[in-house]
């Protein structure tokens, strides 16, 4: 079942899917909208050993993507690492790192990668975001998102 907020629609395909079947997707069918789309997991199980690496990949697929702004991308994909979620200051002390994927019209599964390398050691978890930034409108699926301790 997909959730709408001023018109993003956040939801799960099970037509359109890389495996399984299943995909996440954000659609903003609006070109006048110029709300942002937003899908988050939050990770708090054990997690990597400091000093290794993280990869987060996510597979996306485009359909009818249109961007506003010429220099601000299609989809973001973003880790954030948390040390001190109870402290209210807790976005500036985590750590974030993210790819921008430039892309308009329609397109088949592509690959993000977002890594961090050297994992810090006092982490108490890690948030995955999924973002269409503002201005953007069309559809995003994603599948095949995977954390991965190297």
């Amino acid at each position: 079942m997909a959730s709408q907020s001023e018109r993003i629609e956040i939801g799960i395909s099970k037509e359109i899917f890389l495996t399984g079947n299943q995909s996440l997707f954000i659609a903003n069918p609006d070109s006048l909208n110029f709300n942002a789309g937003t899908w988050f997991q939050t990770y708090a199980g054990p997690m990597p050993a400091p000093e290794s690496s993280m990869e987060l990949v996510a597979f996306v697929k485009g359909e009818n993507i249109r961007r506003t702004y010429p220099n601000a991308p299609s989809v973001l994909v973003t880790s954030q690492l948390t040390p001190r979620p109870e402290d209210e200051a807790y976005y500036k002390n985590g750590t974030n790192s993210s790819t921008d994927f430039f892309v308009e019209g329609d397109f088949d599964w592509t690959p993000i990668f977002v890594t961090i390398d050297n994992f810090p050691a006092e982490v108490d978890f890690i948030r995955v975001n999924l973002t269409t930034p503002r201005g953007v409108s069309g559809k995003i699926y994603f599948d095949e998102i995977t954390l991965t301790a190297k």
